[in-house]
Parts: structure tokens; C-alpha cells; sequence
């Protein structure tokens, strides 16, 4: 079974427009979104508190 999902062209959920969605895959949606989820996974990451282990 394949899972088809919507993805955000320009990354802003709050976007709906029709030119800015695309439907796709789930594999195909975490392909596109990889370089997005990368960027802001390392902004996350320089938040966190070394002492706790924990999100600030």
C-alpha cells in the first residue's frame, strides 16, 4: 500500500494555494523535503541545552 500525502512547495503550511501544494508519495514528500528537514533539524538542535539533553 502506498500513502499519498501533501506537500508544501514553499514549506509554509498556512499556504493552501493550489499551485503551491503537491501531491505525492510519502517516500517521494521525505525526498523533497530532506534539504528543508535538515536545515531546520540542525536549528533545532543548536536550541538544545547540553547540561539536560532537553529543548529550550
Amino acid at each position: 500500500m502506498v500513502g499519498l500525502t501533501t506537500g508544501h512547495i514553499n514549506h509554509q503550511p498556512e499556504d493552501v494555494r493550489e499551485e503551491n501544494l503537491l501531491a505525492t508519495c510519502q517516500l517521494c514528500h521525505l525526498r523533497i523535503d530532506h534539504g528543508h528537514h535538515r536545515v531546520t533539524r540542525s536549528l533545532l538542535t543548536s536550541d538544545r541545552r547540553p547540561d539536560q539533553g532537553v529543548w529550550t
